[in-house]
């Protein structure tokens, strides 16, 4: 292997994890940084039910996205859609880090129209992702999909290791400050400024963004990448075909034994699965998404930080250990489904106790909802 290959080879590798980091950079840095939010937008604590519900509206995005890939498919191609999404979640990150503070008088009340409007536009981008990075990946050669997978990953760790150094959790300090007729004194809360502001926070998200759509244009346009891709892909290169695999006459007897037997699984296995997974992801990505604030921030705002970021970062540590190792026998999967849902019980008893919840005010309360 020459060297002018390995070249090519490490340039395929690290554009591919670049391109993956935009997959979810942009909503998770939103994410890690509502510790700083809630301090100055007038939503407060329901702050993050606010972005819950912004998030699940945004996924019209991969549904708008497959009907127009069945009905108008040859005007729009995966390249021009992929740099159009791209290029507007870029935007909507630029425009957050000058407007993220501005506020409409609306309905009686003042409200954060400029951050919904963007926050919705970036989660609409990364949640049509997921529909049009993996096909254009595929068009690569196998090897280059793990690489992409590593930046997705990175699109969490990333923004989680950005805020930690940013300390958006410092605890607040009780200051003496004049009344209006400068006779009295009164006590508020002030808080520490963190290392950078919550601007150029999403600035380094843009930038991240930035990085994924121009790795994105290199792998498409570089002509000498060109010989990394796949060519013996159907006319419509976009649409990759699994091999159909025949049913097996045999299933297990045992639903404790190992779950896969010559690459199948039971039917009613499978199903079973399905529920479990819809189960666990509307509690991750539906409930607790939502009373994060409730349940963190009476513990304090360094708890409410690192509960917020090691959320973050777990999927992608949980991804890359199951990758390594697979749970292949049911018993292990009910195991931590049940243990999952024992901790959902507790986070959920703590958010409606919220603002007294349980062990607060306590170290081994912190530790709870942290680890939690």
């Amino acid at each position: 292997m020459t060297n002018i290959t390995v070249s090519r080879i490490a340039l395929v590798h690290l554009f591919s994890i670049f391109f993956g980091i935009g997959s979810w950079v942009t909503i998770n840095g939103v994410w890690v940084q509502l510790p700083q939010l809630v301090l100055h937008l007038p939503e407060g604590w329901a702050l993050s039910s606010y972005f819950s519900i912004i998030v699940q509206i945004a996924n019209i995005g991969p549904l708008t996205y497959s009907l127009i890939d069945r009905f108008i498919k040859s005007k729009l191609t995966d390249v021009i859609a992929v740099t159009l999404t791209t290029g507007i979640g870029s935007i909507s990150c630029l425009l957050l880090s000058f407007f993220w503070n501005t506020q409409s008088y609306l309905t009686g009340q003042y409200r954060s129209v400029w951050l919904f409007v963007l926050v919705f536009l970036m989660a609409l981008v990364d949640c049509t992702s997921s529909v049009l990075f993996l096909p254009f990946m595929a068009t690569f050669k196998d090897k280059y999909l793990t690489s992409y997978l590593v930046g997705e990953g990175l699109s969490g760790l990333l923004p989680s290791i950005l805020a930690l150094i940013q300390g958006v959790g410092s605890y607040p300090e009780c200051r003496l400050v004049n009344t209006t007729n400068s006779t009295t004194n009164e006590s508020k809360a002030f808080y520490p400024e963190p290392r950078f502001s919550t601007g150029s926070f999403f600035i380094l998200l843009f930038a991240m963004d930035v990085m994924s759509l121009l790795s994105f244009l290199f792998l498409n346009y570089l002509p000498f990448l060109k010989t990394e891709k796949v060519f013996h892909l159907e006319e419509n290169e976009n649409k990759i075909v699994a091999p159909v695999q025949q049913p097996s006459n045999t299933t297990p007897k045992d639903e404790n034994s190992t779950l896969i037997i010559s690459g199948l699984l039971d039917k009613r296995v499978k199903y079973y699965l399905f529920i479990l997974q819809g189960w666990l992801c509307a509690l991750s990505n539906g409930v607790f998404t939502a009373i994060q604030t409730y349940s963190c921030l009476p513990y304090g705002n360094n708890a409410f930080l690192l509960a917020v970021t090691l959320s973050t970062i777990a999927n992608p540590v949980a991804c890359c250990v199951a990758y390594f190792l697979p749970i292949k026998k049911l018993s292990i999967i009910n195991l931590f489904v049940a243990i999952g849902t024992l901790i959902s019980c507790y986070l959920l008893a703590t958010a409606v106790l919220s603002p007294k919840p349980p062990l607060v005010n306590t170290t081994i309360g912190d530790i709870l909802i942290v680890s939690d």
